[in-house]
Protein backbone atom coordinates (compact mmCIF):
# COMPACT_ATOMS: atom_id res chain seq x y z
CA UNK A 1 0.00 0.00 0.00
CA UNK A 2 1.50 3.35 -1.00
CA UNK A 3 1.90 6.17 1.48
CA UNK A 4 -1.01 8.18 0.06
CA UNK A 5 -3.52 5.58 1.25
CA UNK A 6 -2.43 5.50 4.90
CA UNK A 7 -4.55 8.38 6.15
CA UNK A 8 -7.70 7.00 4.58
CA UNK A 9 -7.64 3.85 6.71
CA UNK A 10 -8.36 5.93 9.81
CA UNK A 11 -11.98 6.15 8.70
CA UNK A 12 -12.44 2.39 8.22
CA UNK A 13 -13.75 1.91 11.78
CA UNK A 14 -16.54 4.44 11.25
CA UNK A 15 -17.24 3.15 7.74
CA UNK A 16 -17.80 -0.39 9.03
CA UNK A 17 -20.41 0.90 11.52
CA UNK A 18 -22.55 2.47 8.80
CA UNK A 19 -25.97 0.87 8.25
CA UNK A 20 -25.10 -0.90 4.99
CA UNK A 21 -27.05 -4.06 4.14
CA UNK A 22 -24.95 -7.20 4.38
CA UNK A 23 -25.06 -8.17 0.68
CA UNK A 24 -24.31 -4.59 -0.42
CA UNK A 25 -21.30 -4.57 1.87
CA UNK A 26 -20.02 -7.82 0.39
CA UNK A 27 -20.52 -6.47 -3.14
CA UNK A 28 -18.69 -3.31 -2.21
CA UNK A 29 -15.84 -5.42 -0.93
CA UNK A 30 -15.41 -6.88 -4.41
CA UNK A 31 -15.19 -3.43 -5.99
CA UNK A 32 -12.04 -2.45 -4.10
CA UNK A 33 -9.69 -5.17 -5.38
CA UNK A 34 -11.03 -4.79 -8.94
CA UNK A 35 -10.40 -1.02 -8.89
CA UNK A 36 -6.95 -1.50 -7.41
CA UNK A 37 -5.91 -4.12 -9.97
CA UNK A 38 -7.27 -2.04 -12.86
CA UNK A 39 -5.47 1.08 -11.66
CA UNK A 40 -2.22 -0.83 -11.14
CA UNK A 41 -2.40 -2.34 -14.63
CA UNK A 42 -2.95 1.05 -16.30
CA UNK A 43 -0.24 2.77 -14.25
CA UNK A 44 2.36 0.03 -14.80
CA UNK A 45 1.61 0.02 -18.53
CA UNK A 46 2.30 3.75 -18.79
CA UNK A 47 5.50 3.44 -16.74
CA UNK A 48 6.76 0.68 -19.03
CA UNK A 49 6.05 2.75 -22.14
CA UNK A 50 7.68 5.83 -20.64
CA UNK A 51 10.83 3.96 -19.69
CA UNK A 52 11.31 3.01 -23.34
CA UNK A 53 11.35 6.67 -24.35
CA UNK A 54 14.14 7.39 -21.87
CA UNK A 55 16.52 4.95 -23.55
CA UNK A 56 17.50 7.72 -25.99
CA UNK A 57 18.58 9.90 -23.09
CA UNK A 58 20.51 7.12 -21.37
CA UNK A 59 22.34 6.34 -24.60
CA UNK A 60 23.11 9.98 -25.41
CA UNK A 61 26.79 10.74 -26.06
CA UNK A 62 28.80 13.06 -23.85
CA UNK A 63 28.28 16.77 -24.18
CA UNK A 64 30.06 18.39 -27.11
CA UNK A 65 32.93 20.41 -25.55
CA UNK A 66 32.22 23.33 -27.91
CA UNK A 67 28.71 23.89 -26.51
CA UNK A 68 28.15 26.64 -23.97
CA UNK A 69 25.43 26.18 -21.36
CA UNK A 70 23.57 28.91 -19.50
CA UNK A 71 21.60 28.16 -16.33
CA UNK A 72 18.98 30.56 -14.97
CA UNK A 73 17.62 30.17 -11.44
CA UNK A 74 14.62 32.42 -10.64
CA UNK A 75 14.22 33.09 -6.93
CA UNK A 76 11.41 34.62 -4.91
CA UNK A 77 11.88 34.35 -1.13
CA UNK A 78 14.17 31.35 -1.56
CA UNK A 79 16.58 32.03 1.31
CA UNK A 80 16.17 28.42 2.44
CA UNK A 81 17.06 26.93 -0.95
CA UNK A 82 19.05 29.26 -3.14
CA UNK A 83 22.61 28.66 -1.92
CA UNK A 84 22.38 24.86 -1.95
CA UNK A 85 20.69 24.90 -5.36
CA UNK A 86 23.47 26.96 -6.96
CA UNK A 87 26.16 25.05 -5.08
CA UNK A 88 24.89 21.77 -6.54
CA UNK A 89 24.98 23.24 -10.05
CA UNK A 90 28.51 24.62 -9.78
CA UNK A 91 30.05 21.75 -7.81
CA UNK A 92 28.40 19.06 -9.91
CA UNK A 93 29.34 20.49 -13.31
CA UNK A 94 32.87 20.11 -14.63
CA UNK A 95 32.49 22.90 -17.20
CA UNK A 96 34.75 25.95 -17.03
CA UNK A 97 33.74 29.60 -17.28
CA UNK A 98 33.83 29.50 -21.08
CA UNK A 99 31.25 26.71 -21.21
CA UNK A 100 29.01 27.31 -18.18
CA UNK A 101 27.40 30.42 -16.76
CA UNK A 102 24.83 30.56 -13.96
CA UNK A 103 22.45 33.49 -13.52
CA UNK A 104 20.39 33.89 -10.34
CA UNK A 105 17.46 36.28 -10.76
CA UNK A 106 15.97 37.67 -7.57
CA UNK A 107 12.27 38.31 -8.26
CA UNK A 108 11.80 41.15 -5.76
CA UNK A 109 12.16 38.90 -2.71
CA UNK A 110 11.20 40.24 0.71
CA UNK A 111 13.64 37.96 2.58
CA UNK A 112 17.46 37.82 2.43
CA UNK A 113 17.70 35.68 -0.73
CA UNK A 114 19.76 38.34 -2.54
CA UNK A 115 22.14 38.83 0.38
CA UNK A 116 22.82 35.11 0.78
CA UNK A 117 23.53 34.38 -2.87
CA UNK A 118 25.68 37.51 -3.22
CA UNK A 119 27.80 36.39 -0.27
CA UNK A 120 28.02 32.89 -1.74
CA UNK A 121 29.32 34.33 -5.02
CA UNK A 122 32.21 36.05 -3.25
CA UNK A 123 33.32 32.92 -1.39
CA UNK A 124 32.80 30.06 -3.86
CA UNK A 125 35.77 29.01 -6.05
CA UNK A 126 33.57 29.22 -9.16
CA UNK A 127 32.05 32.56 -8.21
CA UNK A 128 33.28 34.03 -11.50
CA UNK A 129 30.76 31.79 -13.30
CA UNK A 130 27.85 33.18 -11.27
CA UNK A 131 25.87 36.33 -12.00
CA UNK A 132 23.40 37.70 -9.44
CA UNK A 133 20.78 40.17 -10.62
CA UNK A 134 17.37 41.59 -9.82
CA UNK A 135 14.42 41.01 -12.12
CA UNK A 136 13.19 44.50 -11.45
CA UNK A 137 9.54 45.59 -11.31
CA UNK A 138 7.07 44.06 -13.73
CA UNK A 139 5.37 46.18 -16.39
CA UNK A 140 2.23 47.81 -15.02
CA UNK A 141 0.44 47.51 -18.36
CA UNK A 142 0.93 43.73 -18.69
CA UNK A 143 0.02 40.75 -16.53
CA UNK A 144 3.05 38.59 -15.69
CA UNK A 145 2.31 35.57 -13.48
CA UNK A 146 4.68 33.30 -11.61
CA UNK A 147 8.32 33.25 -12.66
CA UNK A 148 7.79 34.29 -16.31
CA UNK A 149 9.15 37.80 -15.84
CA UNK A 150 12.19 36.69 -13.84
CA UNK A 151 13.33 33.95 -16.22
CA UNK A 152 12.91 36.22 -19.24
CA UNK A 153 15.09 38.90 -17.64
CA UNK A 154 17.68 36.30 -16.73
CA UNK A 155 17.77 34.93 -20.27
CA UNK A 156 18.82 38.35 -21.57
CA UNK A 157 22.07 38.00 -19.61
CA UNK A 158 22.84 34.59 -21.14
CA UNK A 159 25.09 33.81 -24.10
CA UNK A 160 24.94 29.99 -24.14
CA UNK A 161 23.86 27.72 -26.98
CA UNK A 162 21.42 26.07 -24.55
CA UNK A 163 19.63 27.67 -21.62
CA UNK A 164 18.32 25.70 -18.64
CA UNK A 165 15.74 27.10 -16.24
CA UNK A 166 15.97 25.48 -12.81
CA UNK A 167 13.79 26.17 -9.76
CA UNK A 168 15.54 26.93 -6.47
CA UNK A 169 14.16 23.81 -4.77
CA UNK A 170 15.88 21.55 -7.32
CA UNK A 171 19.18 19.80 -6.57
CA UNK A 172 21.09 18.80 -9.68
CA UNK A 173 23.12 15.60 -9.35
CA UNK A 174 26.77 15.41 -10.37
CA UNK A 175 26.98 15.65 -14.14
CA UNK A 176 23.26 16.38 -14.42
CA UNK A 177 23.63 19.61 -16.40
CA UNK A 178 25.87 17.99 -19.03
CA UNK A 179 23.62 14.92 -19.29
CA UNK A 180 20.47 17.00 -19.79
CA UNK A 181 22.00 19.14 -22.53
CA UNK A 182 23.62 16.11 -24.20
CA UNK A 183 20.18 14.47 -24.35
CA UNK A 184 18.66 17.61 -25.86
CA UNK A 185 21.38 17.69 -28.50
CA UNK A 186 21.08 13.96 -29.19
CA UNK A 187 17.29 14.16 -29.73
CA UNK A 188 17.45 17.56 -31.47
CA UNK A 189 14.87 18.84 -28.98
CA UNK A 190 14.11 22.54 -28.89
CA UNK A 191 12.63 22.00 -25.44
CA UNK A 192 13.51 19.08 -23.20
CA UNK A 193 12.05 18.53 -19.74
CA UNK A 194 11.06 15.61 -17.56
CA UNK A 195 10.09 14.16 -14.21
CA UNK A 196 12.55 14.77 -11.40
CA UNK A 197 13.07 12.59 -8.34
CA UNK A 198 10.71 13.87 -5.64
CA UNK A 199 11.93 13.89 -2.05
CA UNK A 200 9.16 14.34 0.50
CA UNK A 201 10.21 16.13 3.69
CA UNK A 202 7.10 15.78 5.85
CA UNK A 203 4.29 13.27 6.47
CA UNK A 204 1.68 15.44 4.75
CA UNK A 205 3.82 15.57 1.61
CA UNK A 206 4.34 11.80 1.69
CA UNK A 207 0.59 11.39 1.94
CA UNK A 208 -0.46 13.83 -0.80
CA UNK A 209 2.39 14.15 -3.30
CA UNK A 210 2.15 10.57 -4.65
CA UNK A 211 -1.53 11.15 -5.45
CA UNK A 212 -0.79 14.40 -7.26
CA UNK A 213 2.16 12.97 -9.17
CA UNK A 214 0.27 9.85 -10.24
CA UNK A 215 -2.58 12.04 -11.48
CA UNK A 216 -0.14 14.07 -13.55
CA UNK A 217 1.58 10.95 -14.83
CA UNK A 218 -1.63 9.26 -15.91
CA UNK A 219 -2.98 12.41 -17.55
CA UNK A 220 0.04 12.79 -19.85
CA UNK A 221 0.79 10.58 -22.83
CA UNK A 222 4.52 11.06 -23.25
CA UNK A 223 4.64 9.16 -26.54
CA UNK A 224 2.27 11.71 -28.06
CA UNK A 225 4.27 14.58 -26.55
CA UNK A 226 7.45 13.22 -28.15
CA UNK A 227 5.75 12.67 -31.51
CA UNK A 228 6.25 15.82 -33.64
CA UNK A 229 3.18 14.92 -35.71
CA UNK A 230 0.83 15.04 -32.72
CA UNK A 231 -0.54 18.36 -31.33
CA UNK A 232 0.03 17.18 -27.75
CA UNK A 233 2.54 18.96 -25.53
CA UNK A 234 3.63 18.92 -21.92
CA UNK A 235 6.57 20.03 -19.82
CA UNK A 236 7.76 20.09 -16.22
CA UNK A 237 8.78 23.59 -15.23
CA UNK A 238 11.17 22.59 -12.43
CA UNK A 239 13.94 21.99 -15.00
CA UNK A 240 13.59 22.93 -18.67
CA UNK A 241 16.28 22.83 -21.37
CA UNK A 242 15.82 25.17 -24.35
CA UNK A 243 17.82 25.88 -27.46
CA UNK A 244 18.69 29.49 -26.74
CA UNK A 245 18.06 30.71 -30.28
CA UNK A 246 14.62 29.09 -30.31
CA UNK A 247 13.71 30.52 -26.91
CA UNK A 248 14.70 34.00 -28.06
CA UNK A 249 12.87 33.59 -31.38
CA UNK A 250 9.49 33.04 -29.71
CA UNK A 251 9.99 35.94 -27.33
CA UNK A 252 10.89 33.80 -24.32
CA UNK A 253 8.10 33.42 -21.79
CA UNK A 254 6.25 36.49 -23.03
CA UNK A 255 3.62 34.55 -25.05
CA UNK A 256 2.61 32.63 -21.89
CA UNK A 257 3.20 35.38 -19.33
CA UNK A 258 -0.41 35.36 -18.07
CA UNK A 259 -0.75 31.58 -17.60
CA UNK A 260 -0.47 29.81 -14.24
CA UNK A 261 0.81 26.58 -15.81
CA UNK A 262 3.34 28.39 -17.97
CA UNK A 263 5.51 25.30 -18.40
CA UNK A 264 2.79 23.33 -20.19
CA UNK A 265 1.66 26.36 -22.17
CA UNK A 266 5.13 27.25 -23.48
CA UNK A 267 5.59 23.63 -24.56
CA UNK A 268 2.25 23.77 -26.36
CA UNK A 269 3.14 27.11 -27.96
CA UNK A 270 6.49 25.80 -29.16
CA UNK A 271 5.03 22.66 -30.68
CA UNK A 272 1.78 23.90 -32.20
CA UNK A 273 2.52 27.54 -33.06
CA UNK A 274 6.29 27.70 -33.57
CA UNK A 275 6.38 24.12 -34.96
CA UNK A 276 9.37 23.12 -32.82
CA UNK A 277 10.37 19.81 -31.26
CA UNK A 278 9.27 19.17 -27.66
CA UNK A 279 10.48 16.12 -25.75
CA UNK A 280 9.62 14.73 -22.33
CA UNK A 281 11.94 12.32 -20.52
CA UNK A 282 12.77 10.76 -17.19
CA UNK A 283 15.04 13.19 -15.31
CA UNK A 284 14.98 11.26 -12.02
CA UNK A 285 18.61 10.23 -12.51
CA UNK A 286 19.93 13.76 -12.96
CA UNK A 287 18.07 15.93 -10.44
CA UNK A 288 15.79 15.82 -7.40
CA UNK A 289 13.32 18.24 -5.87
CA UNK A 290 11.87 18.93 -2.41
CA UNK A 291 8.89 21.21 -2.78
CA UNK A 292 7.39 21.60 0.70
CA UNK A 293 8.94 21.54 4.17
CA UNK A 294 5.71 21.24 6.18
CA UNK A 295 1.94 20.92 5.89
CA UNK A 296 1.28 24.66 5.93
CA UNK A 297 3.62 25.20 2.95
CA UNK A 298 1.95 22.35 1.08
CA UNK A 299 -1.54 23.63 1.83
CA UNK A 300 -0.65 27.15 0.72
CA UNK A 301 1.05 25.94 -2.45
CA UNK A 302 -1.66 23.59 -3.66
CA UNK A 303 -4.56 25.77 -2.51
CA UNK A 304 -3.26 28.56 -4.70
CA UNK A 305 -1.92 26.62 -7.69
CA UNK A 306 -4.72 24.07 -8.06
CA UNK A 307 -7.40 26.75 -7.75
CA UNK A 308 -5.71 28.98 -10.33
CA UNK A 309 -4.89 26.08 -12.65
CA UNK A 310 -8.60 25.18 -12.79
CA UNK A 311 -9.62 28.69 -13.84
CA UNK A 312 -10.57 29.73 -10.30
CA UNK A 313 -13.59 27.41 -10.47
CA UNK A 314 -14.85 25.89 -7.24
CA UNK A 315 -16.86 23.40 -9.31
CA UNK A 316 -13.78 22.19 -11.21
CA UNK A 317 -11.80 21.79 -8.00
CA UNK A 318 -14.74 19.98 -6.40
CA UNK A 319 -15.00 17.51 -9.30
CA UNK A 320 -11.25 16.85 -9.06
CA UNK A 321 -11.58 16.20 -5.32
CA UNK A 322 -14.45 13.75 -5.83
CA UNK A 323 -12.54 11.86 -8.52
CA UNK A 324 -9.48 11.58 -6.28
CA UNK A 325 -11.64 10.40 -3.39
CA UNK A 326 -13.13 7.69 -5.61
CA UNK A 327 -9.78 6.60 -7.03
CA UNK A 328 -7.66 6.59 -3.88
CA UNK A 329 -10.02 6.22 -0.90
CA UNK A 330 -12.92 4.00 -1.96
CA UNK A 331 -10.87 0.94 -3.04
CA UNK A 332 -9.25 0.30 0.37
CA UNK A 333 -12.43 1.24 2.25
CA UNK A 334 -14.68 -1.05 0.20
CA UNK A 335 -12.15 -3.87 0.37
CA UNK A 336 -11.99 -3.69 4.17
CA UNK A 337 -15.79 -3.39 4.35
CA UNK A 338 -16.12 -6.61 2.35
CA UNK A 339 -13.60 -8.41 4.55
CA UNK A 340 -15.51 -7.33 7.65
CA UNK A 341 -18.78 -8.50 6.13
CA UNK A 342 -17.35 -11.92 5.26
CA UNK A 343 -15.78 -12.18 8.69
CA UNK A 344 -19.16 -11.43 10.31
CA UNK A 345 -20.82 -14.03 8.11
CA UNK A 346 -18.27 -16.64 9.11
CA UNK A 347 -18.90 -15.86 12.78
CA UNK A 348 -22.66 -16.20 12.33
CA UNK A 349 -22.29 -19.52 10.47
CA UNK A 350 -20.10 -20.81 13.26
CA UNK A 351 -23.01 -20.61 15.65
CA UNK A 352 -25.39 -22.49 13.34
Amino acid sequence: INAEYMGHFLSVYFFSRMPIPFMAQVAAGAVGPVMWMSYKRVFNSKVKKFKKTTQKMNSAPKLNPLIKVSVVVPAYNEAYNIVECVRAILDGTALDAEHLEVVVVDDMSSDNTMELITQFKTTHPKGNQLTVMSAGPRPETELWLGKCWAVLQGSKKCSGDYIIFIDADVRVHDGGIAKAVAAAVHTNADLLSGDLKYKCQCFAEKLIQPVVLQNLYLSNDHDLVNDPKQPVASAAGHMMVFKKEVYDAIGGHKPVRDHVVEDVMIAYYLKTVAKRRVHYFDFTGIASISMYRNFSDLLEGYSKNVYLAFDCSVINVGVLSILNLAAFSLPPLTAVAGIMALSSAQTVLGYL
